[in-house]
């Protein structure tokens, strides 16, 4: 049986260019799920999938970076089982993967539920800020010396890296 060849450029399509800086919270994805068709699973198999991935992982496209010359970068969510989250993923041009990280999202580890927010800004800096609660007996209790603040830049190599402190 032939394979059918999933065109990279269709596949950029699926992500609006957006303008910076932005914000992405829990909720955010809600808005992007309205406006873009989900990613089709043979477009996620070529460009996003993981070794972990199950048949419930869902994968919506959320937007472009824009301005970048050498390389594209695209913002998706990813709804996995106790997981939810924000990944940035570089391509070059001919849509090889350069750099994949996640940058934010909700995971529940035992009684630990873990929630972060990022923003990308203009210049490609991704400030992320991720706090903690502890779940006990239907109570959820808010450590805020769990908090912590940590970045990541985006080089012009399409490199995701840690910021400098």
């Amino acid at each position: 049986m032939k394979r059918t060849e999933i065109s990279f450029k269709k596949f950029v399509t699926l992500f609006p260019e957006v303008e910076l800086p932005i914000t992405l919270t829990t909720d955010t994805h809600h808005e992007f799920s309205l406006h873009n068709k989900a990613i089709p699973q043979a477009m996620i198999d070529e460009f996003l999938a993981t070794a972990h991935d199950d048949d419930f992982t869902e994968y919506i496209p959320c937007f472009s970076i824009p301005n970048t010359k050498s390389f594209v970068a695209l913002v998706y969510w990813k709804a996995g089982l106790l997981e939810y989250e924000y990944s940035i993923a570089t391509f070059d041009k001919e849509g090889n993967l350069l750099d994949k990280r996640s940058i934010s999202g909700t995971k529940v580890n035992k009684d630990v539920l873990t929630r972060s927010v990022a923003t990308i800004e203009s210049d490609w800096l991704i400030n992320v800020v991720e706090g903690a609660e502890v779940i006990r007996d239907k109570e959820t209790i808010f450590n805020p010396q769990q908090s912590r603040v940590h970045s990541f830049e985006m080089t012009a190599s399409g490199e995701i890296v840690v910021a400098e402190e």
